[in-house]
């Protein structure tokens, strides 16, 4: 795919491509281990989640592969100062302190 100029876009300033990789059933377990390898195996040449999917990067990585990260968590404190708009998940990703 085409590269764009959004800040958390996995396409930010790269062309890309994309590998969906599902895997269904009733265990748990086996799922989350198959996804978390994949995942493993995909960050080590240099892949950027879907934002709209489940995944396990920490903030460092993510630091690491999006240009404008801080840029994006200055925004996120200027506008929503009291995080009435964030949740758990974005609190781990972009805590207050840039």
């Amino acid at each position: 795919a085409s590269s764009e100029e959004h800040w958390l876009s996995p396409l930010y300033q790269r062309e890309s491509v994309y590998i969906s990789l599902n895997l269904s059933g009733s265990d748990f377990k086996v799922i989350e281990n198959y996804h978390r390898e994949a995942e493993q195996i995909l960050l080590e040449y240099g892949g950027r989640p879907n934002w709209g999917k489940h995944f396990y990067s920490n903030r460092e990585y993510l630091r690491s592969q999006y240009p404008r990260w801080d840029d994006f968590a200055l925004l996120m404190k200027e506008f929503d100062p009291d995080r009435l708009f964030s949740n758990p998940f974005l609190d781990r990703l972009f805590p207050f302190d840039v």
